[in-house]
């Protein structure tokens, strides 16, 4: 059980090295800037991403009560969806800061699954089901970067993944909108 247990915690601290990209020669100061600076910039996306999120919901179902026909509600929430994935991946292209983390999620990927198959495969499940129900597209976008090639498959990838999860919550909004109605 020891074991087991040990290389657990190694994979695990090898997964957290690599998400803050903390290398073994680094002294303590130097990772804990690192660490201090994904804090720093997770803590800036989930404010974006809540913020993001509380306007999609309230457009939509603006939309909604407003009575605008379907797909017209949705060629909208997919054109602003589209924006703001995009602005994410724009500043990642211009400045090469990823405030997804994609970058160091994938790092971290790469790392436990260099330790275990299984585990990886679980971290890589992981992110994937995070990113496509909350974080969104730039997110698996700059995470399977490497797979994706160039920027314009990348924005390929972002138009498809946008319109999926513009789908998914337009009807997660709109059948909350209609239960709450339906009680009124």
């Amino acid at each position: 059980m020891r074991g087991h247990l040990r290389k657990t915690c190694g994979i695990v601290s090898d997964g957290m090295k690599a998400f803050a990209d903390i290398k073994p020669g680094d002294s303590v100061g130097v990772g804990a800037r690192k660490v201090a600076l994904i804090a720093a910039k997770r803590t800036a996306y989930i404010i974006a991403d809540y913020w993001l999120a509380a306007l999609c919901a309230a457009l939509n179902i603006a939309l909604k009560a407003l009575g605008v026909r379907l797909l017209y509600a949705f060629f909208t929430m997919w054109s602003v969806n589209i924006v703001i994935a995009g602005v994410f991946l724009a500043i990642y292209a211009k400045t090469g800061h990823d405030l997804s983390l994609g970058e160091d999620l994938r790092r971290a990927s790469d790392a436990i699954h260099e330790k275990s198959r299984l585990a990886g495969c679980l971290a890589f499940t992981g992110v994937m089901l995070q990113a496509a129900v909350w974080s969104g597209p730039e997110q698996v976008v700059i995470f399977f970067r490497k797979e994706i090639g160039s920027m314009s498959r990348m924005v390929a990838v972002m138009l498809f993944l946008t319109a999926l999860q513009t789908g998914a919550w337009m009807y997660l909004y709109r059948t909350g909108y209609d239960a709450v109605t339906g009680l009124i």
